[in-house]
């Protein structure tokens, strides 16, 4: 690793207990900084989790990485050659605002570019949540903060950390499975996974002891102590080999556990698999919108990988595990994961384009994101029993393309002041709006702008049953050099909505020359059966691609 930049000015609080600005100090040439947010103490990670994403954004190659045998191959983070800081603002009683945004300042302080936040933040305004507030002042210093879109998919509206100047990050599945085969009594055969798949493993057939699903959450995960009400003596109910089943299929044996008399099971271990399921796809997990306080911006922004992801861990896993605990890796899921993969790619875009703002690096990822699979098929959600086709809702733009991020063509760019109007626009108190961005905003002297109006790579609007709307959006050439021309193509019209956009080309002549285009929207035919409907539109000038995902909310 290179030396430190020379505007790095943080602190590694392993030497430098109270971060003594006349006593720089660090931890070495890869991790920078390590700090307890707010407090003097120590940073060490206690749960592994701040362990494990580090390593997804900027941990070096390790051969021969695996989780128990499992997962076997070679780990590396998205931006390898990055520096990295750490700042612990969670404990284990939660993550409080106050440590959040005192992790914030000082990484801003400490002159960071990218911030990853592997944060749920709760279904509040954004003036009374940390995540939201402590990004903005960042995105103001030229910092882009990736956020966690959350880990409710299962429950309507559920998206979190969803302000415009957020990356708000979303999960999707790999094609890797560490399998094992349930037979079931009745020859059924369910497929399932696990990390530990114990060599020379021959399972007997055991009885199925069903707890129920009415009590606790540590029930449904067979955690330590939920069993202990149930009549298991002999049934190896402790560390054990294992299978983890999709929903569908736990339906599965849950029924046949009811309706037969005997039922038992056992499991053949398969070991890892790739090539086994439909990838990316979005996760069951992953929150979904449309968001309730955002004004109707789009959100998520794009899904990455975010499903039994290897990474580094702070302490040994598994029983009986030889690994020296400063190689010890484990699997863990959720927009935790996901959000240092965009974290760490946009470092690397940020390293190859200093100059971009925030906006402009989100604008790359989104408009160049894929909509198929590695099949060439429609990205599916795994949240649909039948796989149905992923609604924008769930994967937003789509799922990263760090190739094609790199060189997109055309970004759609915002002044941090836009957003200044966007949330004059939203509060109608000032005072709401100071905590977020630090200073009056004197709503008085601004143009305040509608959430339609931002200059959004996605574009979300609502309309009514005989009203028109038109909205306007402009691009900045990117590309190292002109002339191009880009041309409308691949529009898609919302279902009920007749979508008409000028001009139908855009001419540029040199880098950061900018053309602005308008998007109108009528109503179409009868309403449509679903309140939101989906479209699309792409400019395109050779390879380059850049796609806006569309939605339209229909009201009466």
């Amino acid at each position: 690793m290179p030396n430190p930049p020379t505007k790095w000015r943080g602190c590694c609080q392993l030497q430098n207990t109270f971060c003594n600005r006349f006593k720089p100090s660090f931890c070495n040439n890869k991790l920078l900084g390590a700090r307890l947010s707010g407090l003097p103490g120590s940073p060490l990670d206690d749960q592994g989790h701040g362990t494990h994403c580090a390593g997804i954004a900027a941990g070096v190659e390790v051969y021969d990485a695996n989780v128990l045998g499992q997962g076997r191959g070679t780990a590396v983070g998205m931006a390898p050659k990055a520096h990295l800081a750490s700042y612990k603002t969670c404990t284990p009683s939660g993550c409080s605002d106050w440590r959040v945004l005192a992790g914030v300042d000082e990484a801003i302080e400490d002159g960071v570019d990218v911030l990853s936040m592997s944060i749920v933040g709760g279904f509040v305004n954004f003036y009374a949540d940390g995540v939201i507030r402590g990004s903005f002042v960042a995105m103001e210093k030229g910092i882009l903060t990736s956020a966690c879109a959350g880990n409710d998919g299962r429950i309507p509206f559920s998206i979190s950390n969803d302000a415009p100047w957020v990356m708000t990050v979303g999960a999707s599945t790999t094609d890797r499975v560490m399998r094992v085969l349930v037979e079931l009594g009745n020859g059924m055969k369910l497929y399932g996974e696990s990390a530990y798949q114990p060599k020379g493993y021959n399972s007997p057939w055991l009885p199925i002891a069903y707890p129920g699903i009415i009590d606790t959450d540590a029930k449904l995960s067979c955690m330590k102590g939920s069993l202990d009400d149930e009549n298991v003596k002999g049934m190896m109910a402790h560390v054990l080999p294992a299978a983890h089943l999709s929903h569908v299929d736990s339906l599965k044996i849950v029924n046949y556990a009811k309706t037969e008399a005997n039922p038992k099971a056992r499991l053949v271990f398969q070991g890892t698999q790739f090539h086994k399921r439909r990838a990316p796809a979005v996760t069951d997990f992953s929150s979904r919108g449309p968001s309730t306080i955002n004004g109707g911006i789009l959100k998520p922004d794009i899904i990455g990988p975010g499903s039994d992801i290897l990474s580094g861990w702070a302490f040994d896993v598994g029983p009986d595990s030889s690994a020296p605990s400063e190689s010890a890796f484990n699997f863990a899921s959720g927009c935790s994961m996901a959000t240092p993969h965009l974290a760490g790619i946009a470092a690397l875009i940020k390293s190859i384009h200093n100059d971009w703002s925030p906006a402009a690096i989100k604008s790359a990822i989104m408009t160049t994101a894929d909509v198929l699979d590695r099949d060439g098929l429609p990205i599916v959600d795994e949240q649909s029993n039948s796989l149905e086709t992923a609604t924008y809702f769930a994967m937003g733009a789509g799922h990263v393309n760090p190739s094609r991020a790199m060189d997109p063509g055309l970004v759609y760019d915002v002044d941090p002041e836009d957003y200044v109007r966007y949330l004059c626009g939203l509060y109608s108190n000032a005072n709401n709006i100071k905590k977020i961005i630090k200073r009056d905003p004197q709503c008085y002297k601004l143009q305040k702008i509608t959430p339609e109006e931002l200059n959004y790579p996605s574009v979300m609007v609502s309309l009514a049953s005989s009203s028109a709307k038109t909205i306007s959006r402009t691009v900045t050439f990117v590309e190292e050099k002109g002339p191009a021309v880009y041309k409308l193509k691949d529009s898609s019209d919302p279902e009920g909505t007749v979508m008409e956009i000028e001009p139908k080309e855009l001419h540029f002549s040199s880098p950061k020359e900018s053309k602005t285009f308008t998007v109108k929207f009528s109503k179409k035919g009868s309403s449509p059966s679903e309140q939101y409907t989906q479209g699309q539109f792409s400019w395109v000038s050779g390879e380059h691609i850049v796609r806006s995902p569309v939605v339209v909310k229909h009201s009466n």
